[in-house]
């Protein structure tokens, strides 16, 4: 006789909510923002059109959750990848090899997908609200893990202007290398990162 504890109506309903939000992410990766339909997503998670529609009411409310739900992922690899220490003796170099971690972040291929979400934006006001709402959550995200990486260096004056002047900087090259252009008219990740070093060296003077 099987001993199989069966699940709780609500672990049935925390699965079902993985599950879209992760076939959302496949469907966004393989087919882009524009081909990724309520139907196809439901249809990938092997899950009814009506219990999708039951946890996200809409298709912009199913995306943004996904990407709210990917953004949350990574941040949990930054917190086990930069534990909080007290050490301050080795911030810089921290600091740049969480530089590395969020450019291949940036470069993850799901940032595709992200472009276009931000280029709907522009012309959907429902999807703009959310991509604001994310964004937040995003910078908040990038911002405490920082503190956790150099939590001496996150407390100068300016450390959050150049922690987002560095992420937009990524986000900038992405989007545009994403057009074929090489790194002669975006620049060479290496050669930036000493330059947004160099940034963060100028805050301590």
């Amino acid at each position: 006789m099987s001993t199989a504890r069966r699940l709780s109506q609500q672990e049935r309903r925390d699965a079902t909510q993985a599950a879209l939000l992760q076939a959302t992410l496949d469907c966004l990766v393989e087919d882009g923002y524009l081909l990724t339909t309520t139907r196809l997503v439901a249809k990938r998670a092997g899950v009814s059109q009506g219990a999708l529609q039951y946890h996200y009411s809409t298709r912009s409310e199913l995306i943004i959750a996904a990407i709210q739900h990917l953004a949350h992922q990574l941040a949990e690899v930054g917190r086990a990848e930069f534990p909080a220490t007290s050490d301050t003796s080795n911030e810089r170099d921290q600091c740049e090899q969480y530089l590395d971690y969020l450019w291949e972040v940036h470069n993850l291929p799901i940032a595709g997908a992200i472009h276009e979400l931000f280029v709907a934006a522009r012309t959907d006001a429902d999807v703009a609200a959310r991509m604001g709402q994310v964004l937040a959550y995003a910078v908040d995200l990038v911002v405490e893990v920082a503190g956790r990486v150099a939590p001496t260096l996150s407390a100068l004056k300016g450390f959050r202007e150049w922690l987002l002047l560095s992420v937009a900087t990524m986000r900038g090259v992405v989007t545009v290398s994403a057009l074929g252009v090489g790194p002669a008219h975006v620049g060479d990740w290496a050669v930036l990162r000493n330059q947004l070093m160099a940034v963060l060296d100028s805050l301590k003077t």
